[in-house]
């Protein structure tokens, strides 16, 4: 190690070099005299310890600031291409339901939660409609965890503004407003809903039409489904059934019941959709499958492949998503992509009752508020695989 004395140091030659100036170094304007020298140590020269480490370090540390540039780059150019006109505004919304626990909604800076929603087109005028699709994606950064949560549509709760209702009405559709203007769908009132009864914080919300849905799956090659049941297939409700009362006879396709049945994106969107085969419990169950489906599918792309996937549908999604939000997805993609995935649905088996003779809904299920939300703490927010609870119950 070199010693330093005074204004001068003496080197492992033995030769006296002039001290740095002291203070900040400025690399760009210092002169180490002494590498003009025409004299030459007597011993060969060695590289100082730590000397490789510490380029490898800088290397890295550039590396990572070219690709936070690249992330807000790249989150900047995606963020001009989505829509994202439909700002959330939930704090209208906010109240404390009746059913529901009192503790306060539940946050931690490692969890993002970003709620997917699929909007029916309507017939009549082809605008969006209901929320067909509801799905929370939580991605933990803490366990390294993916999380799907699907929140049935025909879930009796209660709506700010609205009373008692089934779920899929909290979101606002496409409409026009007293003057004729045209209004795009809003989530806020379906994101406050969530909240105030489930106790759960969401960040952000993505919403696509199912044309879209089905057009992103054709743009992967279709998707496998590892197993099509004979009541999928063949049942009253089931997938021909829905084919031969909705396509053009032309369209017809058979599907068979079987192992790894590969599905177009015309397909896949009726074997998401089904219910009347078996249940709103077996659909959510099926809809999240499809999406870890096409996540995997986006997971195996190419990079090139990745980024005309995500010019060709940027324009047809609407979300709040901030830029800089956009670039934090951007740069953790590579980690996320390795995540385990894990899936639920809410109400949870066991927590719900169901009545078909509800005054002016039919079919719904009426859930335990508080078993439900209690579920959710520990499942969006474990302090480990374990499944136990990081963030504390505040009790308001």
């Amino acid at each position: 190690m070199d010693k330093r004395s005074g204004s001068h140091y003496t080197d492992k030659t033995g030769r006296g070099k002039a001290a740095r100036p002291a203070g900040e170094f400025d690399r760009y304007n210092y002169v180490d005299r002494d590498i003009y020298s025409n004299s030459r140590p007597n011993k060969k020269f060695t590289r100082k310890k730590g000397g490789t480490l510490k380029k490898a370090l800088i290397s890295l540390l550039v590396l990572t600031l070219l690709g936070a540039a690249g992330a807000i780059v790249y989150g900047i150019t995606l963020s001009n291409k989505l829509d994202r006109s439909v700002k959330l505004n939930v704090s209208q919304y906010l109240q404390q339901p009746s059913e529901a626990p009192s503790y306060q909604p539940v946050t931690d800076k490692n969890v993002k939660n970003i709620l997917l929603l699929g909007i029916d087109i309507n017939p009549q005028n082809g605008t969006d409609g209901r929320s067909d699709t509801m799905m929370l994606m939580s991605i933990d950064n803490r366990t390294k965890h993916i999380r799907l949560v699907s929140f049935l549509r025909d879930t009796l709760i209660e709506i700010p503004g609205k009373g008692k209702a089934k779920l899929n009405a909290a979101y606002i559709p496409a409409h026009k407003d007293a003057n004729g203007n045209e209004v795009k769908g809003d989530p806020s009132r379906l994101v406050a809903t969530l909240q105030n009864n489930y106790r759960i914080h969401i960040d952000n919300y993505v919403t696509v039409n199912t044309e879209c849905f089905r057009e992103a799956i054709d743009a992967v090659g279709g998707i496998d489904i590892p197993t099509v049941s004979n009541l999928e297939a063949n049942g009253n409700g089931g997938m021909n059934a829905v084919i031969r009362r909705e396509w053009p006879r032309k369209d017809w396709v058979t599907i068979q019941p079987g192992t790894n049945v590969h599905m177009n994106g015309k397909v896949a969107l009726i074997y998401a959709r089904i219910r009347e085969a078996d249940s709103d419990f077996a659909r959510t169950g099926r809809q999240r499958q499809v999406m870890e489906l096409l996540i995997s599918k986006v997971k195996s792309m190419g990079w090139g492949d990745l980024n005309s996937l995500v010019n060709d549908f940027a324009p047809k999604i609407q979300t709040d998503l901030s830029t800089t939000d956009l670039a934090y997805l951007v740069s953790i993609a590579g980690t996320v992509s390795n995540y385990k995935m894990q899936t639920a649905q809410i109400p949870r088996n066991g927590t719900f009752t169901e009545d078909d003779n509800t005054k002016g809904y039919g079919w719904v299920e009426i859930p335990d508020i508080t078993a439900n939300a209690d579920f959710l703490q520990t499942f969006l927010y474990p302090s480990s695989d374990s499944g136990e609870t990081e963030s504390s119950k505040t009790e308001n």
